[in-house]
């Protein structure tokens, strides 16, 4: 019995000495992995990155940042091998495995609006929705679309660009006629420009459009406007309207010419195609005159008092007011809040010669069966008459 018990003691021994040997063995194995280095390596066109090292340990956290060169892209996601990395506090990271990384990044145009951005903004009147054009209306209808500096820069076709963010819904060939409009020829200096959208080359969707103007001049200036347009079918574009009044003093003409026929025309300069023209035609059949009406927020519309039939029109001059919630300047009649009535005084009468005025050419678009005014389309034009 002692024999046997002498035997097994002996057995477990060299049992125990094994496993210690293999397991001494192992922690060897591991440390070796645990020290192997994988290398590293990132490359993306438009895009560069900081802070990768040339390699690291299984297990090792890589954080880095991703940049890019073009104002107008933005990093969509960006890959370890075939993980996602992971995006916080302004830097990407991911985990190392046990194998060597390609760091990969994808990027797309900036998909978020900026209205405005130091001088550069966008005009009140740009529109969030257009209408695809009808096949039965050829190339004709567009949308003017325009853009402001809220100081003069010394800027000119040359120092701007206008890009499509989603060519495949608005095309780049669909924006055309770029303008920038100069107070003077001497200096240069731009207040405004515009240009145009050709509705028979898009397609129904969500699309962003740019403004970039950039010059070093002496009124430098270096900035980006997006502005967020949905494309939609004729007929479905959706208009928010206010109900809205302009009285209309006559009394110092309305005696002399109340047999006249006077008339009191009110129309949306910048009528989008695809919607209803609005326009309000009424009689002045008393000395003051309230005109009430559909106003399209942030539209620009034209008030016209006149009589006579064309070609022999007879046009007023109307005073220019300025009020908490409402203006009209330069042609201009615009509200910012609804259910308000603005006073305007007919101040003289003039004889005519007609001349098309900045205001009337700033009009966004205009429908084809539009109402036309002395031969022309009514939301286009504005007259003044001239002694």
């Amino acid at each position: 019995m002692k024999k046997f018990f002498s035997i097994l003691t002996i057995l477990c021994l060299c049992l125990s000495f094994g496993m210690l040997a293999a397991c001494g063995g192992g922690t060897k194995n591991d440390d070796k992995t645990q020290d192997t280095e994988y290398t590293i390596t990132a490359q993306s066109e438009g895009c560069s990155f900081d802070g990768i090292p040339a390699q690291a340990k299984e297990g090792d956290k890589i954080s880095f940042t991703v940049s890019v060169s073009d104002s107008l892209k933005t990093v969509e996601k960006v890959m370890a091998n075939d993980t996602e990395c992971t995006f916080a506090d302004g830097k990407y990271s991911f985990t190392m495995p046990a194998q060597n990384v390609q760091v990969t990044a994808t990027v797309g145009y900036v998909q978020k609006e900026i209205l405005s951005d130091d001088a550069l903004l966008w005009s009140a009147n740009v529109p969030s929705q257009i209408c695809k054009a009808r096949e039965e209306d050829g190339s004709w209808p567009y949308q003017m679309v325009h853009f402001e500096f809220s100081e003069p820069k010394n800027v000119n076709k040359d120092n701007v660009t206008v890009t499509s963010l989603n060519p495949e819904i608005i095309p780049q060939s669909a924006l055309t006629d770029l303008y920038t409009n100069k107070l003077d020829n001497y200096n240069g200096f731009c207040d405004y420009g515009s240009f145009r959208i050709s509705l028979d080359e898009v397609s129904l969707g969500t699309a962003y459009i740019a403004v970039h103007a950039k010059t070093s001049s002496v009124t430098p200036i270096d900035a980006t406007i997006i502005k967020k347009i949905e494309v939609v079918n004729y007929g479905e574009l959706q208009e928010e309207t206010w109900q809205e009044s302009v009285e209309v003093d006559l009394s110092r003409v309305y005696d002399e010419y109340k047999d006249n026929n006077i008339k009191i025309q009110i129309s949306d300069r910048d009528h989008q195609y695809g919607t209803p023209v609005r326009m309000v035609t009424v009689a002045a059949t008393a000395d003051v005159r309230t005109v009430t009406f559909d106003y399209i927020p942030n539209h620009n519309y034209s008030i016209t008092v006149y009589y006579g039939e064309h070609p022999n029109l007879v046009f007023f001059t109307l005073n220019e007011s300025v009020t908490a919630n409402a203006t009209y300047q330069n042609g201009d009649l615009v509200f910012t809040q609804e259910g308000v009535t603005i006073s305007l005084d007919v101040v003289s009468v003039q004889l005519s010669l007609y001349r098309a005025t900045r205001a009337n050419l700033r009009g966004s678009v205009f429908s084809k069966g539009a109402p036309h005014f002395c031969g022309a389309p009514f939301c286009l034009l504005r007259f003044e008459i001239l002694h």
